[in-house]
């Protein structure tokens, strides 16, 4: 394989934003505490990924094998996106229902288990983030809200890794 592909971006960013999205599954004290402890066991040893997998899932307590097949051992990526939603009022507020969707980009299957933050955006462009595990092609998620949501967004912190290139702005 010549250098372009060997040493080329994907290889290099793929690998980053993988571990940036470990992250996310584990939490910050899980992820930094266990890359620490295994970097001290393994250190000057040649490691596998088996080995990085097997490690952080006895050290978490997590079962990693749902992001190691995906974001790590299968080629490709996912994209997830908001499909639709829909406000309904109700005397505490609003019953808000998104109805998400996965999208397969040379991946070979639907990521289960995923991590996900939903941002829902009040009149004042004030963020209010709600967490779920995404399960298969499409699913939904519904929140009572105490304000009808003007925007609502998948990963406002940008914690998961997903086939899209993204910035937010405001436009005043």
């Amino acid at each position: 394989m010549d250098s372009l592909h060997t040493y080329g971006t994907a290889v290099y960013l793929k690998g980053a934003d993988a571990l940036h999205t470990l992250r996310s599954y584990l939490g910050d004290s899980l992820f930094f505490g266990g890359l620490k402890a295994f970097l001290d066991q393994y250190e000057w040893k040649a490691i596998q990924t088996s080995d990085l997998q097997n490690f952080l899932s006895t050290w978490t307590g997590i079962n990693t094998n749902n992001y190691f097949n995906h974001w790590i051992l299968e080629p490709g990526f996912t994209h997830f996106s908001i499909d639709s939603s829909r406000s309904m009022p109700t005397s505490a507020g609003y019953d808000v229902s998104v109805f998400l969707r996965q999208r397969k980009h040379h991946s070979l299957n639907y990521y289960s288990d995923v991590p996900l933050e939903i941002g829902f955006y009040d009149s004042t462009m004030q963020l209010h983030t709600y967490h779920l595990k995404f399960q298969g092609r499409c699913m939904q998620f519904q929140v009572q809200l105490p304000f009808d949501p003007k925007l609502i967004v998948i990963d406002p912190g940008y914690k998961i890794g997903d086939a899209v290139t993204e910035e937010n702005k405001f436009i005043k």
